[in-house]
């Protein structure tokens, strides 16, 4: 070797590794394909980001509601049409059965309205006639009558106007109001008290009857009575009474 030559060594140089060019750089993060955030992937344009995106139905809450209520109105609807044609055939049942028991009621026309909440009964030119006992005939105004289609033996009636009797005497009756509350019983029967405003009778033969108010309790017997028994009873009080003079 000649004087003066330097002798350079080859060294192996390192082979850097991944593991440890991680720690040996800070703040470096190798990132691999499996931990790739879905957040950085392109979502398709007005669905937003992946991890926001919801599945939705056809229906939203506002229309599943509507739909939901809808559906009730309509079977509410059948419902109401039914109870009124049940209302108005029972009323006519009701009346041929009495036929055959000596007492006929009658009248000029029937309507049911009140929709959705009531069962209003509109009854015109109605009458009944008694053949039990002593023959008496009793010709009422218009006759309302309203019920509840949840409570239908609850019957809140309105029966103001003139009523006229026939029988031994005739006497015309004219109240300014005349209300009641009439309860269903069993078997047919039914009783009520009427309260009536401002009454005058007219007695043939008689003279005349005021009155400031009175109260009617009634009761009819219905299917518990005897051949010849009337079924119809009547309590009559009241205050501020005038009776004609004898």
């Amino acid at each position: 070797m000649a004087p003066g030559q330097r002798v350079i060594q080859s060294m192996p140089l390192p082979v850097p590794s991944f593991w440890l060019w991680s720690s040996a750089v800070p703040g470096i993060t190798l990132l691999t394909m499996n931990t790739i955030s879905s957040d950085h992937e392109e979502a398709p344009k007005g669905t937003g980001p992946l991890k926001t995106r919801r599945r939705r139905g056809p229906l939203g809450t506002a229309g599943i509601f509507g739909f939901s209520l809808a559906v009730v109105a309509g079977v509410w609807t059948v419902c109401w049409l039914s109870m009124a044609k049940w209302l108005e055939t029972g009323i006519d049942d009701w009346i041929a059965d009495q036929h055959g028991k000596s007492v006929r009621f009658r009248y000029d026309s029937l309507e049911v309205s009140g929709f959705p909440f009531w069962l209003n009964v509109r009854l015109e030119g109605a009458s009944m006639l008694s053949q039990r006992g002593q023959a008496w005939e009793w010709r009422l105004p218009a006759l309302a009558a309203g019920l509840r289609p949840w409570r239908l033996t609850e019957i809140s009636v309105d029966m103001s106007g003139l009523h006229q009797f026939f029988g031994a005497r005739r006497v015309d009756l004219m109240l300014r109001k005349l209300g009641a509350v009439i309860h269903i019983q069993r078997r047919g029967a039914w009783r009520g008290t009427l309260k009536g405003e401002e009454v005058t009778a007219e007695f043939a033969r008689a003279g005349t009857l005021l009155a400031n108010r009175v109260a009617v309790d009634v009761h009819w017997g219905g299917n518990q009575l005897e051949t010849r028994q009337t079924p119809l009873r009547v309590d009559l009080s009241g205050d501020n009474i005038e009776v004609p003079a004898v």
